[in-house]
């Protein structure tokens, strides 16, 4: 039996079928490509506060060194 559209029933539940799949793939996709740039994220935000925390060693070296260079700390005259 041929349906108005040109189709069998049969054919017309098989493209749905695929289209179904297809949309399933493509939304199981997103939530994947969710997930690796919620994990991206985190890693930018983990390596921003390393790097806070080594321009403020830095920071710290570089006025603390002369103090205590000038102060005589090492005993250099």
């Amino acid at each position: 039996m041929t349906e108005p559209n040109g189709g069998t029933g049969y054919q017309l539940t098989r493209e749905l079928a695929e289209v179904k799949g297809r949309v399933d793939m493509i939304m199981r996709e997103q939530v994947e490509d969710n997930e690796t740039t919620r994990e991206l994220f985190q890693r930018v935000v983990a390596l921003e506060k390393r790097m806070a925390q080594v321009v403020m060693l830095a920071v710290l070296i570089s006025v603390l060194v002369p103090v205590l260079v000038e102060a005589g700390f090492w005993g250099v005259n």
